[in-house]
């Protein structure tokens, strides 16, 4: 059942590994739970994954390495080793990988999502960097400590600052014309690519993010929260101990609960929660495609997939 959460709103102010191809159904759990597959092991804590329908990838916070994987298995490949902490930033597109790293200067990185030579976008001031997205033309990050929403035009190679004077700008989705992020303050707001006015969303209901044409979609917590696009008030689509990642398509909202150890959806309208994976150990990290769900838990140092 959707509740109405309190929330204020305002308009316009100015987001070495070994693979298995068998079930695996001693971590499944109970609960109706689907059977999983466990597409590598051994990564320590993993921070950020993403699915392009064809490979998973993650970037792995301890063992300083950016990993693929075939969907439908096979020996996870290394993209990209020696990074300084990797951390909650990673997008792909239809060529390249793109990650963060929290060194002491920070840098935004590439490589070929086939494999080849990892390539430095930016090289200092960056280790603040927490949310990147990604579309055909540029790249988009938050910049937690100089309080910033960043493009990188791919095509120029050239970085620029899309808006400034934010307070702790984290988490970052994109969509064909806008992009949008939450605030450690539970602010969530959206500036068009373009640049522009910045509008704010929502306050009270930061986290992870997700959009789709329906709505935003935010892990706040303790619950898994929807805000229509244009702002408005906020529903609160199912409670959750402590929901970690969130991901969206047009008719179900995915997310980790981290202390429940649950992979979950609900409908984007809410109703029913429908738990896909239960004993799960420190589930973080979520991503969709057409077909699976994957995630990392830390706690046993795995990615997984379950059918959505």
């Amino acid at each position: 059942m959707m509740m109405m959460m309190k929330l204020s709103f305002a308009c316009v102010v100015v987001a070495s590994a070994l693979a298995l191809s068998c079930s695996s159904s001693d971590d499944a759990g109970g609960g109706g739970s689907a059977p999983q597959d466990v597409i590598a092991q051994h990564q320590g804590q993993t921070l950020a994954i993403v699915s392009d329908g064809s490979y998973v990838y993650w970037a792995s916070k301890m063992t300083g390495k950016i990993m693929k994987a075939g969907v439908h298995g096979g020996a996870p490949v290394e993209l990209a080793a020696n990074q300084s902490w990797p951390s909650t930033g990673l997008a792909v597109d239809a060529t390249h990988v793109y990650w963060n790293t929290v060194s002491t200067d920070g840098t935004l990185m590439k490589v070929p999502s086939s494999g080849g030579k990892p390539e430095t976008l930016i090289a200092t001031g960056a280790s603040g960097i927490r949310g990147i997205a990604v579309d055909a033309n540029a790249v988009y990050y938050t910049n937690n400590t100089q309080g910033t929403i960043g493009r990188y035009d791919l095509a120029a190679n050239s970085p620029s600052v899309l808006v400034s004077g934010l307070t702790g700008p984290m988490m970052i989705a994109v969509d064909a014309d806008h992009v949008y992020w939450t605030e450690l303050q539970g602010r969530v707001k959206k500036v068009p690519k373009a640049g522009g006015s910045v509008t704010q969303l929502a306050e009270g209901a930061g986290g992870a993010i997700a959009v789709t044409a329906v709505g935003v979609f935010l892990a706040a917590g303790e619950a898994v929260v929807k805000v229509a696009l244009e702002g408005g008030p906020a529903l609160e689509l199912a409670k959750s101990q402590r929901s970690r990642g969130i991901a969206a398509d047009e008719q179900f909202v995915y997310w980790t609960d981290f202390l429940a150890g649950t992979v979950n959806k609900v409908s984007v309208d809410g109703g029913e929660v429908t738990v896909l994976a239960a004993n799960q150990q420190g589930p973080e990290p979520i991503a969709i495609d057409g077909t699976s769900v994957y995630w990392a838990s830390g706690g046993d140092s795995t990615v997984r997939k379950a059918a959505k």
